[in-house]
């Protein structure tokens, strides 16, 4: 049974066809890998803090995050 892992990335000042496309590699790299991807990529319109909350509740399920280059520096990272 393949491992599941989600996918943090920075996506402050990123357009979204930018942030899809940079998903995408990330998304075919951890799946050549053997990995099983769930989706993270939120489409509906919330606070950040619940974002926040949908992520962990989410990092909960999978065995492994990968965090992107950059990630890091997103915007409101350590803020609630």
């Amino acid at each position: 049974m393949a491992k599941k892992i989600m996918i943090c990335q920075s996506m402050n000042g990123i357009s979204e066809h930018d942030i899809l496309c940079r998903r995408k590699d990330a998304i075919d790299t951890v799946r050549g890998m053997g990995f099983r991807y769930v989706d993270t990529y939120f489409r509906f319109d919330s606070t950040a803090l619940n974002y926040l909350a949908v992520g962990i509740q989410i990092m909960d399920s999978v065995d492994y995050v990968a965090f992107m280059p950059g990630w890091e520096e997103s915007y409101n990272r350590t803020s609630i």
